[in-house]
């Protein structure tokens, strides 16, 4: 990660900005990154929607933030202080028939009549919680970069599939798996397949794209078994024999289930 980029992170930060926006801020971030290195109008599209999904899993705490309060006259005690003004220049006046000897009884009257009521403790300050962002700048570098690194494997993917090119690129490091911190991209990649097997005319390009990706991550994609019912959910409809709607996604090494399958049984008579 460039220093700028590093130093405008640090800044929000430091600046005291919500989850919201420094998430926003990454997202843009892993965008512009990626759009420098994509040529593919249709997969820059599909990344841009990707980063809006991302979460970088920023920490926060719980502080209790001083909130000064203003001290302020209130316009009945205002109003008192002006009137004694008047009155102490009039009386003077009349008194000496001299206005410098007025004017200078009624700043005495409202100097006198503000120390007397003058709040002596002065402007108090209160403990308010707030919420504060306590993630490193280095650890949101980490995410980041990880991020970048999914999203660019991703691409190279799809180009190899798109040119022919039968090069498998290496899986993602073990400790990102795509069914945790990045589950928002399998995610994203599962409904898209979906997607297209509901379809009546099917984008098998998009299909066999998706089926490369799983397969170079890890994953499987399986139609329903007995052996395997734990994996679908299921329910019944007016058919002629069981029929798999929506394959399940599994961790290949782990089995374990990352996405649900569906499948429908014949109704019984």
């Amino acid at each position: 990660m460039e220093a700028n980029i590093k130093s405008k992170l640090n800044q929000e930060i430091q600046n005291g900005c919500s989850v919201e926006t420094l998430t926003n801020l990454c997202q843009e971030i892993v965008f512009n990154e990626i759009s420098a290195k994509c040529a593919n109008a249709e997969i820059e599209n599909m990344i841009k929607e990707l980063c809006k999904r991302l979460d970088f899993s920023i920490k926060t705490r719980t502080v209790n933030l001083l909130v000064k309060q203003k001290s302020a006259n209130p316009p009945l005690k205002e109003a008192i202080g002006y009137s004694l003004c008047g009155i102490s220049y009039y009386l003077f006046y009349k008194l000496t028939g001299v206005h410098i000897v007025g004017g200078l009884a009624g700043i005495a009257a409202g100097l006198l009549y503000n120390i007397g009521t003058k709040d002596k403790n002065g402007p108090q300050a209160t403990a308010s919680p707030g919420i504060i962002i306590s993630s490193t700048v280095a650890e949101i570098e980490k995410s980041v970069d990880s991020a970048v690194s999914i999203l660019l494997n991703i691409i190279n993917l799809i180009s190899k599939k798109q040119s022919g090119d039968g090069g498998i690129t290496p899986p993602a490091p073990p400790e990102y798996p795509l069914e945790n911190e990045y589950f928002v991209i399998t995610k994203y990649l599962y409904d898209n397949y979906i997607k297209c097997l509901a379809q009546p005319n099917r984008d098998t390009f998009q299909m066999e794209s998706i089926e490369l990706l799983f397969e170079n991550y890890g994953y499987e994609l399986i139609e329903y078994t007995e052996n395997d019912r734990e994996y679908f959910n299921a329910s019944t409809a007016n058919i002629p024999e069981r029929t798999t709607t929506c394959p399940a996604l599994l961790n290949k090494e782990t089995r374990k289930c990352v996405c649900k399958g569906h499948v429908l049984f014949p109704l019984h008579n």
